[in-house]
């Protein structure tokens, strides 16, 4: 995790050190083109932090109250920029612009509290009695410093026209304890707030910071030098607070007490699975370590159904805002499983078989218990079907007419069996399937009648997806009206309508001097719940819609 979050923040860190160091180095001094450099670049800190913030923070609150904070620092350097530049330091407005440097010095304080009780809090634009009474103390600080000429209790002045000789009053003592509380009491309320144990454990970053920032800062109070001014650096204490304050919350923000929306695409990265995201001309902007590598043509192909881009592969798509999203299934154990019951179907006459299979599938129930259970549910479901099979093939080999035509019926009731377990299978992986399976279904069934020298067709009405109970009972009404109309059957045109819970239309041509007792005979044995007969010049039309429950 740690490597992560290096790598996500490693832009912004080095951005705002290299600005501290250069505004350490150009001061408020100097001569064209560099007097006054590091107010603009101090400027052009808080500009570009407050920007890049207000894009990273989720939660609206705090985000809206980092953004003050942004901005009364830039109104700080604004103001000092204003009163180095434009008015003299023994003049009336210079001393007035020197007492609004305190309306961000006080404010900012006082907004991170706010900022640190929002963090997390889902009532968005809540106001109280205590924020209102701290902004009312606020105001009137900022009002003694403001009106401090007349009281002088926050600067003591020998002489208002020597401005430079003064001492601190207990109003500016006070100012600097309400600092250090508002700051550390933010910085405990987000401790408070932590959402785990890994942002616990990386706070010592914002706490070092505010003890580096006090250690160079409260020297000042007992004397008129502050330890920057002992060590000789070129920083003013409005420097040291500004670039304090925004390490601060840029360390929060950072280690996570304050949630934003970055490193997301270091975390798609980090995940394990086949998967990539692609824009909209097929160009790979972020992948998965494990993604596999696909051409742009695939990458065309693909649908969110699945296309096979390999003998095993399976290759998806869905679009998303700008691009797509693909990733890849693994198509081997569907495949295998498929061939087994391909080889059951066409072995199932042998019961050595039947039995050999058994003894494999149980030598494999600790591996494969899951998979076992299937089976032993699509073996009960099929057992009355393959009792039939059986039935018909034993047969006398010397009765030739009715031993190959009990063999090509045996191959229509094979293939129900071998569709009914896919189905089986597809509505065990997923509680929906598409009404094209159950089309594609019928259409295999349909195409062994042909042995039988029935003609036939099939198409799909709707292209929705039924649940898995209905499109197996939708198939399993088509198999058995089938095996009724068998005998009498010259053609057939199956319509499978996948609206709502599912439905059948068969129009067949019977041979009807064939038909035991006559049609009305044979649409009372067929007679089920939801099933409509009509019969019309030689064909039979039946319409069956599954009821719906109760």
């Amino acid at each position: 995790m740690s490597g992560v979050w290096l790598k996500s923040y490693r832009r912004m860190t080095v951005i705002l050190v290299v600005l501290f160091l250069l505004v350490s180095f150009f001061g408020t001094t100097g001569s064209f083109p560099f007097r006054n450099m590091g107010t603009y670049l101090s400027i052009f800190a808080c500009i570009y932090w407050t920007m890049i913030m207000r894009k990273r923070i989720i939660q609206r609150e705090p985000r809206r109250y980092l953004s003050v904070i942004g901005n009364l620092i830039l109104v700080l350097y604004v103001l000092r920029e204003i009163r180095f530049v434009y008015f003299p330091s023994t003049t009336v407005f210079s001393r007035l612009l020197w007492y609004c440097y305190y309306i961000p010095l006080i404010g900012v304080p006082l907004y991170s509290l706010f900022a640190a009780q929002t963090v997390g809090n889902t009532k968005t634009g809540e106001t109280n009695l205590v924020k209102t009474l701290l902004k009312g103390i606020c105001a009137v600080f900022i009002l003694g410093f403001l009106t401090n000429d007349f009281h002088q209790q926050a600067f003591r002045f020998a002489s208002l026209e020597e401005p430079e000789n003064y001492s601190r009053g207990w109003l500016y003592t006070l100012a600097l304890g309400w600092i250090v509380l508002f700051m550390a009491g933010s910085f405990l309320l987000l401790l408070y707030r932590a959402r785990t144990s890994f942002h616990i454990s990386k706070t010592w970053l914002p706490l070092l910071i505010l003890a580096l920032v006090a250690g160079l800062l409260l020297p000042g109070i007992f004397s008129t030098r502050s330890l920057v001014d002992i060590l000789g650096v070129n920083l003013h204490f409005q420097d040291l607070f500004a670039f304090g304050i925004l390490f601060f919350w840029e360390a929060c923000i950072q280690i996570g007490l304050i949630p934003s929306n970055t490193m997301y695409e270091d975390i798609f990265e980090e995940s394990v699975g086949d998967a990539q995201i692609v824009d909209k001309n097929k160009n790979v902007i972020y992948a998965t370590s494990e993604a596999t590598e696909v051409s742009k043509e695939d990458m065309s192909r693909a649908s969110s159904k699945g296309t096979m881009i390999s003998d095993t592969i399976r290759l998806h798509k869905e679009p998303i805002s700008g691009g797509y999203v693909l990733w890849t299934e693994d198509m081997t154990p569907v495949q295998e499983l498929n061939e087994e019951l391909m080889d059951l179907a066409g072995q199932i006459s042998e019961e050595n078989v039947i039995l050999q299979k058994e003894n494999e599938l149980q030598t494999q129930k600790a591996e494969y218990e899951i998979e076992n259970e299937l089976y032993d549910k699509l073996a009960a479901d099929l057992q009355a079907k393959t009792k039939q099979i059986e039935t018909l093939i034993d047969v006398d080999m010397e009765k030739g007419n009715r031993y190959l035509q009990n063999l090509r019926i045996a191959c229509v009731y094979c293939a129900y069996l071998k569709r009914r377990a896919n189905l089986f299978l597809l509505t065990q992986q997923n509680p929906v399937v598409p009404v094209l399976e159950v089309q594609l279904s019928v259409r295999e069934s349909l195409e062994y009648l042909k042995l039988l020298k029935v003609q036939s067709a099939s198409h799909v009405y709707g292209d929705g997806e039924l649940s898995g109970e209905d499109a197996l009972e939708l198939y399993d009404t088509f198999e058995l009206l089938l095996e009724k109309l068998l005998p009498f059957l010259e053609t057939c045109l199956v319509t499978v309508n996948g609206e709502e819970r599912g439905g059948l239309q068969i129009a067949a041509a019977l041979k009807e001097e064939k038909v035991p007792g006559g049609i009305g005979s044979l649409t009372k044995r067929l007679e089920m719940p939801g099933l409509s007969t009509e019969w019309d010049e030689g064909t039979l039309f039946l319409r069956w819609r599954k009821e719906a429950e109760a």
